[in-house]
């Protein structure tokens, strides 16, 4: 991760961050507004088994504050933001929370420990729901099975998802880790109220589907091919902007800070 920044395909605008020395598997994030001088990037890696490392920057810092802990750490899975906290869940089914005030990390949930729900599954991901509530669901490749669970702060235990609160949302779930929201289903999102929607690319052609949780059968509808994406090989894309701000990635490490000028686009 020799390059960090945050780009708005609506604005056009880069905001960027000091280079981090990163390996191969690592997670960020952020909360608050980018453009907010509060805002917040947070990094998490695991260099190797049983040591992880947590980054932190806020805009305008000229270098980045590390914390390292170590513990029964594998690949990380998910990264999620919740009232001051970013929540980790990692492929041995450990989930913990770092609390960017207190600057703190604890683990508050252990598969082998806990061995319920049965959330093995390698396709499991970790969204934050409308109200504030963290969400583990769980799909396997071909999505032909489902199941979410809700993690109940105050208990520190796994609850199944009420149909209520599934109803409620809508969830997107990227085909790699570190790629999965939930928005409130209002508006013009109210027409997919309860539905899951995962993005893959198999064979060289992005694709997606949807599909329900709650009612059977579930809906599925897949995409119309991204051509306009095959030169760039993008893995993953959940909103489509304007087609003249579709940029390369030496535009965006290029250019210099701010707008990008408009005769970079492609």
């Amino acid at each position: 991760m020799n390059h960090l920044f945050l780009y708005s395909p609506f604005t056009n605008e880069v905001i960027r961050f000091p280079g981090l020395e990163r390996g191969f598997n690592d997670k960020a994030s952020f909360y608050l507004n980018p453009a907010s001088a509060y805002c917040m990037v947070i990094s998490l890696s695991v260099p190797k088994v049983g040591k992880l490392e947590i980054s932190t920057c806020q805009s305008g810092d000229e270098s980045w504050k590390t914390f390292g802990f170590c513990g029964d750490y594998y690949c990380i899975c998910d990264v999620g933001y919740i009232n001051e906290s970013f929540y980790c869940s990692f492929t041995n089914g450990k989930l913990g929370a770092f609390n960017i005030k207190q600057q703190e990390w604890k683990v508050l949930w252990n598969l082998q420990s806990e061995p319920s729900p049965p959330i093995t599954d390698s396709y499991r991901y970790l969204a934050v729901a409308f109200n504030g509530d963290l969400i583990m669901g769980c799909c396997n490749r071909g999505c032909l099975s489902c199941a979410s669970w809700r993690f109940d702060l105050s208990e520190r235990k796994w609850v199944a998802v009420e149909n209520e609160i599934t109803e409620k949302q809508v969830i997107f779930r990227g085909r790699t880790f570190s790629s999965s929201f939930s928005i409130p289903a209002e508006g013009n999102a109210s027409e997919s109220a309860g539905k899951i929607n995962y993005f893959d690319y198999d064979y060289g052609i992005p694709w997606s589907i949807s599909f329900n949780c709650v009612d059977i059968p579930r809906i599925w509808r897949r995409s119309p091919d991204y051509v306009w994406m095959e030169d760039d090989n993008l893995r993953k894309i959940w909103i489509q902007p304007p087609s003249q701000r579709i940029l390369r990635a030496s535009n965006l490490l290029q250019s210099g800070p701010g707008l990008i000028p408009k005769d970079k686009s492609t």
